[in-house]
């Protein structure tokens, strides 16, 4: 058996060769999963250099190494769980893998929201629960969230995500689909990350985001990519504030559409990579 730097070392070369990964991208993921079959963090990986995998440890690695070169299945699907600002997740093939674009959308929430109490959240598209979990962790004290989502495998995940996280308490999970969804509620925030990829679009992606559920990505009959945006600006809620991710090549045809239908200053941000990527509404 190899030495677990060896491992890494072996594995960094073949991450970068077959997946197209920068050398930290490779090492991060290398050492995640040697923490999953270990339970050694990346630290205790260093210290203790010269650990051998045992035999069933191998099994795990050599299973992980074909379903990640030769499968190309993402490896949060394959560990079966995420992290999402800190918070640990379980994912699956039912829900959309939480992204970095999506920590900035909550971070600007956080901020928005810091000095509020009494807050009620609508979080329209819940998937894998991360927004509406990161903010209720983060937020907590007199806060209520409703987040709807009309696939009964993500909810059921999402409700799970968010007794691990111990803020069950805090959000209402319902299924519900935004073409028909009706609500008169007055809201502090509307926040969403909603289907925006269209359908020729969906043919031309990468082989990982494939694996990804399609209707989280593209919805239903979206072949403009702008339906849901349309369809939450037509809800007509009463929010203080709409917050929402964007397709950066549509950003500013989705302004026009709430600049039309919502009485809101809406305005766009751009997110780490200077792409224009969140639409807020105050």
């Amino acid at each position: 058996m190899l030495r677990i730097s060896e491992i890494k070392l072996n594995l960094q070369k073949l991450w970068q060769s077959k997946l197209n990964l920068n050398r930290l991208e490779a090492e991060s993921e290398i050492s995640w999963i040697l923490n999953y079959i270990t339970d050694l963090s990346n630290t205790e990986q260093i210290i203790n250099s010269d650990y051998k995998l045992t035999e069933s440890q191998n099994y795990k690695l050599e299973q992980i190494i074909d379903q990640r070169l030769n499968l190309k299945i993402p490896l949060q699907y394959i560990l079966g769980e995420a992290y999402f600002m800190g918070l640990k997740l379980k994912v699956n093939q039912a829900v959309l893998i939480p992204r970095p674009e999506t920590e900035t959308l909550v971070e600007l929430a956080l901020n928005l929201l810091s000095s509020k109490t009494n807050l009620k959240i609508l979080e329209i598209g819940a998937g894998s629960g991360c927004i509406s979990i990161a903010l209720a962790y983060f937020l907590q004290t007199n806060i209520q969230i409703k987040s709807i989502d009309i696939c009964d495998k993500a909810l059921n995940l999402a409700k799970e995500n968010a007794q691990l996280n111990k803020v069950n308490n805090y959000i209402n999970f319902e299924k519900a689909d935004l073409m028909s969804f009706t609500n008169n509620d007055n809201w502090d925030l509307l926040i969403s990350n909603p289907p925006y990829i269209n359908t020729q679009e969906y043919f031309e992606l990468e082989s990982e985001v494939l694996c990804e559920p399609k209707l989280a990505l593209t919805g239903n009959n979206n072949e403009s990519g702008l339906i849901y945006y349309e369809k939450i600006a037509d809800l007509k809620l009463k929010s203080q504030i709409i917050l929402l991710e964007l397709d950066s090549g549509r950003a500013e045809a989705i302004k026009q559409i709430f600049d039309l239908k919502s009485s809101l200053d809406f305005k766009i941000i751009k997110d780490l990579n200077n792409l224009p990527r969140f639409l807020l509404g105050i």
